[in-house]
């Protein structure tokens, strides 16, 4: 029922080069300097629908660098998640 419309949407995401995720900056300590990009890890808040688009992505991703003829022979290829 809802993989016609997972599929337009992620079609419609893959097209337009927009990935629907947030990624918020968080200290990662209390007591270092906010004014310090370096003291911030990234937080993403991931929709269901989000990481499902991930997956595609990533098998989209994985079976294009897998059917390249410049992948080395003993290259690891790991996407998954």
């Amino acid at each position: 029922l809802f993989a016609p419309v997972i599929s337009k949407l992620a079609n419609l995401s893959f097209s337009k080069d927009v990935f629907p995720a947030r990624v918020f900056p968080l200290l990662k300590k209390s007591n270092l300097d906010p004014s310090d990009p370096s003291n911030y890890r990234p937080i993403s808040n991931l929709s269901t629908f989000s990481k499902i688009f991930e997956r595609l992505a990533s098998n989209r991703i994985l079976t294009q660098v897998t059917s390249s003829l410049n992948l080395a022979p003993f290259q690891s290829v790991c996407l998954s998640s």
